[in-house]
């Protein structure tokens, strides 16, 4: 399967994993910094409009948590956790990923490389159930270039 969102490429490599890639204009440090750096992932990550993050914590470290939280003003609210198995400056980070209320079954983990090659930045999300994979394919990677294309507006 091969999809194309805006500039987002993506795959489905098996049955547990999605693949995405993009090229941006902006360097192998730059996009390190928005996957890494509170302040400009709340400035990305932001959701659908109308939703803030008030939460944004980032220890970026192996064995380090990260925990993201987003708010609708009509009291909705979602949440997100994990911990960081790899993290090498300006090229890698390797997290796992739960949700506070999961809409998929199983764990899954996020792989982000970033260069400055074409393309330059790829994202492998393993899952740990088929289904899973398949309902993140119908409900949530197509609002990934949403994002993106707010990562490319960030170090104007």
């Amino acid at each position: 399967m091969k999809q194309t969102f805006g500039a987002t490429t993506v795959t489905t490599p098996n049955d547990h994993q999605i693949l995405m890639e993009r090229d941006f204009d902006l360097t192998a440090a730059q996009l390190f910094a928005a996957h890494t750096e509170p302040d400009l992932i709340r400035r990305w990550m932001s959701g659908m409009p109308g939703w803030s993050m008030p939460v944004c914590e980032v220890d970026l470290r192996v064995g380090g948590q990260y925990r993201w939280e987003w708010a609708h003003p009509e009291g909705h609210k979602m949440g997100v956790s994990g911990t960081f198995k790899e993290v090498v400056r300006n090229e890698r980070i390797v997290q796992t990923e739960a949700y506070d209320e999961p809409w998929y079954p199983g764990g899954c983990e996020v792989s982000i490389s970033v260069s400055d090659e074409s393309p330059n930045l790829v994202m492998l999300l393993t899952y740990e159930e088929p289904e899973a994979r398949d309902i993140s394919l119908k409900t949530g990677v197509a609002g990934v270039e949403d994002g993106y294309k707010r990562i490319e507006t960030l170090f104007d």
